[in-house]
């Protein structure tokens, strides 16, 4: 679903990269509270190389 907000706002849809985010947000916490780090890290992965490339997350 994240990554699917993320093509939205390539598309400049508004509240589309807040949305992405906040989807990518709640799923890593679901992961790792259910203690499925390879999912999580999956989630992680993603968030990083699509958000940092939108300016949404920095470092």
């Amino acid at each position: 679903m994240g990554e699917i907000y993320l093509n939205r706002s390539q598309h400049h849809q508004s509240g589309t990269k807040v949305t992405a985010t906040q989807f990518f947000t709640e799923s890593l916490q679901i992961y790792r509270e259910l203690d499925l780090s390879e999912k999580a890290a999956e989630v992680e992965q993603l968030m990083h190389s699509n958000l940092d490339n939108t300016g949404i997350l920095s470092d």
